[in-house]
């Protein structure tokens, strides 16, 4: 399964690491003690940096809060179960 961090961008969910919630102007010194190449999720500004994706190769930096990946995540570890019912 995939995690879908934009539009454009999705990460196998099983490479994800850790997701941690950003508060104030923490990304970038938490990025420096990973030693992880960043990228910034739609080239947003580190202003606008909610929360960071970590994996074991990158740090992806996004503009919505943990919680949110979270969620998203869950849904990959566990799909839908869809029951048909006969008409």
């Amino acid at each position: 399964m995939y995690l879908h961090l934009s539009r454009n961008l999705s990460i196998h969910a099983g490479d994800v690491v850790a997701i941690v919630n950003l508060t104030g102007r923490q990304g970038r010194s938490v990025c420096q003690h990973c030693g992880l190449p960043l990228v910034a999720v739609d080239g947003i500004p580190e202003k606008a940096w909610r929360c960071l994706v970590v994996t074991g190769n990158q740090v992806f930096a996004l503009p919505v809060t943990g919680e949110t990946v979270v969620r998203r995540y869950q849904k990959c570890l566990h799909p839908a179960r869809y029951v048909f019912k006969n008409v």
